[in-house]
C-alpha cells in the first residue's frame, strides 16, 4: 500500500493543477463577457485595443510635434514644442534639430574616438571599447546659441513660444565622462585647451577650456534611454553641461 501514495499524490496534483487552469480559463471568459456587457450599457465604457500591437510605443497626443523652420533640406532647423511639453525633460523625438549639412549617417561599427594628447600620447576607441567605460547619467539641456535671436530685432517679433525659444531641449544623456579619457592620454588638469572636432560636413571644431572637461564634460551615447538619435549625434557626441549645443560636435575618425 506505501508504494501506491507517491502515484496517487502525483496524480492529484495533476487533477488539482487542470483544475485550476480551466477555473482561470472559465474566469477570463467570464471577465471578458463582464467587459462586454459594461460596454454596451455604458457607452463610457469602452473595450480597448490589444495591448501588444506596437513594437514601439505611440505618442499619445497628436499635437505634439516639432515645427520646422523655413530653410533647406541641409541648413535647416525645427523647434520643440515647450508650450506643451509636459515638466521639464524633452522626448528624444522631440529635441530640436539644428543642421547645417544635413543629419550624418554614421555607422557605430565603423565609428571610432581619437583621443591625442600634447605629449604624444594617443588613443584611438571604438564605441564597445567606449561602453566599458564606467557610464553616468545626468539631466542637461542643450541650447543652440541663435535660440530666441528674433528678439534681437529692432522691430517686436510677433511669435509663437515655441518659434521664439524652441531651440532649447532637455534630455537625461547617459555616457563615459571625459575625465575618464583624459586621464589615459595623460591629459594636464589646466592650462590648456582641446579641440574637439567631428568629420561630418559641418566642421564644427570648437577650442574648449580642459578644466571644463575635466569637470563635468561627458561624451554621450545615450539619450532617455535609448541611443543617441541621430539628430543629436549619433552614435557619439560631446557634452558640456550648461554650454552651449554647438560646443559638443559629433566625435568621429574613420
Amino acid at each position: 500500500m506505501n508504494e501506491d501514495k507517491p502515484k496517487n499524490k502525483e496524480s492529484h496534483l495533476k487533477r488539482r493543477s487542470l483544475l485550476k487552469h480551466s477555473l482561470l480559463l472559465s474566469s477570463g471568459i467570464f471577465t471578458q463577457k463582464i467587459f462586454a456587457k459594461q460596454a454596451s450599457l455604458d457607452p463610457n465604457r469602452v473595450i480597448g485595443n490589444p495591448s501588444l500591437d506596437q513594437a514601439y510605443g505611440k505618442i499619445s497626443d497628436p499635437s505634439l510635434f516639432r515645427s520646422l523652420v523655413p530653410g533647406d533640406q541641409f541648413n535647416a532647423r525645427s523647434v520643440s514644442p515647450l508650450s506643451k511639453l509636459v515638466g521639464a525633460i524633452t522626448p528624444s523625438g522631440l529635441h530640436f534639430e539644428r543642421h547645417h549639412a544635413g543629419i550624418p549617417q554614421i555607422m557605430p561599427d565603423k565609428h571610432k574616438l581619437l583621443l591625442q594628447g600634447k605629449r604624444g600620447l594617443t588613443k584611438i576607441l571604438n564605441m564597445q571599447e567606449i561602453k566599458r567605460y564606467p557610464q553616468r547619467t545626468i539631466p542637461a539641456f542643450i541650447e543652440c546659441s541663435g535660440n530666441s535671436s528674433d528678439n534681437w530685432k529692432d522691430e517686436p517679433v510677433l511669435n509663437t513660444v515655441d518659434m521664439l525659444h524652441g531651440m532649447s531641449s532637455q534630455s537625461f544623456w547617459t555616457g563615459v565622462p571625459m575625465s575618464y579619457l583624459l586621464e589615459a592620454i595623460n591629459a594636464p588638469k589646466e592650462g590648456a585647451w582641446i579641440i574637439a572636432e567631428g568629420n561630418d560636413a559641418a566642421s564644427l571644431a570648437r577650442s574648449i577650456p580642459i578644466e571644463k572637461c575635466w569637470k563635468d564634460g561627458l561624451l554621450a551615447y545615450g539619450q532617455n534611454g535609448e541611443p543617441v538619435r541621430a539628430e543629436q549625434g549619433y552614435p557619439l557626441r560631446l557634452l558640456l553641461p550648461g554650454w552651449e549645443g554647438g560646443t559638443g560636435p559629433i566625435l568621429l575618425t574613420n
